[in-house]
């Protein structure tokens, strides 16, 4: 008996630890020494002092599962991708804010500046990210942009860790955070970053800007002088990518809308920690970005908005101002119009009952015969008139009709005495 006790509690401390790891926001990254794995540790160690239990997993890509396998496996739950992958890679993945420019960076070691990137590339060894990763599919398709295909240069694939300049490579490429501690290393040994084009072309019709084109989520980026300590000498033109925070399929509204809301909340508090975070900022497209926006995140960054009644509340009420103002004047119109009928009738009336008033004073048969004449043309026209609409037939009609005829009838009747 005392053992199954034993066991019971063994069996409920496993419960409830695994019920705590269930509990853990899992955030992947490659390496721990990239842009990626400095801001997550820095968001991580925000949520967890908020009360939100997060860890970082990083990640051993060389087993052939990268960011997004983890991602859509649900063996993670957020990670930093770039906003440029493949379709076929963005299933059930949605975007929650973006972080930070992912910018290109061909790094060569070379005492001259090269200006031309088929001089820097063709016929010399580039160490690139992992061959299946997403970035060095970037790459590739970056460079066949430029006329330069794979044939003619010699791709060497490495790990983010060992994606460097050495003796034998005296060129890599990466897609990262303008702080990742490897690049700057380089550059402080001596490396260089490639400028595609004058920067002051930036937007006026560069190199860059024709590849941006064809590429809708990639933009122009300038470097800024001296961004590296005293390097570079002038201002570099190159390509950037946002870097977008992205959920998993399954990760409940609530617990996003937490995690934006601290981001950009508290984004003065983790920019003392590292100052990439002063390009974090809901006001962005969410159109340009190649992940579905997560309704969490959209909550929050619609939490301000008006509802509609107060957003569109000037405009109903000028139409419905208008649509009053406009039933009201076709009720005016169809007044007028009644009476303006009413009153073309009663001038039928008053010519009928001017000849009936005459009647006894006229005995000429001529006479007569006129104002039959006249009478007759009179019925004509107010008939024509009904036809048009210019009269209504209603009781006021129908008098004037029987006082008409009646009328018809005593002429026709004194012409016949007369006769």
């Amino acid at each position: 008996m005392k053992t199954l006790k034993y066991i019971f509690i063994i069996n409920l401390l496993l419960l409830i630890s695994c019920s705590k790891n269930d509990d853990t926001l899992k955030f992947v990254v490659a390496t721990k020494k990239g842009t990626k794995y400095y801001l997550l540790n820095e968001i991580v160690n925000q949520l967890n002092k908020n009360g939100i239990n997060s860890e970082i997993i990083v990640i051993d890509e060389t087993n052939g599962k990268s960011a997004i396998d983890y991602l859509q496996s649900k063996e993670v739950d957020f990670a930093i991708l770039e906003n440029d992958f493949s379709p076929d890679s963005i299933m059930n993945l949605n975007s929650v804010l973006p972080l930070y420019p992912s910018i290109v960076m061909l790094l060569y070691m070379d005492n001259e500046v090269i200006n031309d990137l088929d001089t820097l590339i063709r016929g010399n060894r580039v160490s690139m990210y992992l061959k299946e990763h997403e970035k060095t599919t970037y790459a590739q398709n970056m460079l066949k942009e430029f006329s330069i295909l794979e044939k003619d240069y010699f791709p060497i694939y490495n790990t983010a860790d060992n994606n460097l300049i050495d003796d034998s490579t005296k060129i890599c490429f990466y897609l990262t955070g303008y702080d990742n501690s490897k690049v700057v290393k380089m550059i402080k040994n001596g490396a260089k970053i490639f400028s595609f084009d004058d920067f002051n072309l930036a937007y006026k019709g560069s190199s860059v800007d024709a590849f941006c084109i064809k590429h809708i989520y990639s933009y122009p980026f300038i470097i800024p002088k001296n961004m590296f300590g005293n390097y570079p000498d002038d201002p570099i033109l190159t390509i950037a990518v946002d870097a977008v925070l992205v959920a998993r399929e399954g990760i409940p509204n609530d617990v996003v809308y937490e995690i934006t809301k601290m981001i950009v909340e508290q984004k003065g508090v983790l920019g003392q920690k590292n100052n990439i975070f002063g390009f974090v900022t809901e006001k962005f497209n969410a159109e340009k970005l190649k992940f579905p926006i997560h309704e969490g995140a959209k909550d929050y960054f619609e939490r301000n908005e008006p509802t509609f009644l107060e957003k569109y509340i000037d405009v109903i009420g000028f139409a419905f101002t208008i649509i009053l103002t406009f039933f009201g004047g076709i009720k005016s119109f169809l007044v007028w119009n009644k009476l303006r009928k009413k009153n073309r009738i009663d001038e039928y009336y008053k010519i009928v009952l001017a000849t009936l008033d005459n009647l006894n004073n006229i005995n000429h048969i001529d006479l007569l015969e006129i104002e039959l004449k006249n009478l007759i043309e009179l019925r004509k026209k107010a008939f024509s008139e009904l036809i048009n609409e210019k009269l209504t037939a209603n009781e006021s009609f129908r008098i004037f009709t029987e006082l008409l005829d009646n009328t018809l009838q005593d002429i026709r009747l004194k012409i016949y005495k007369n006769n």
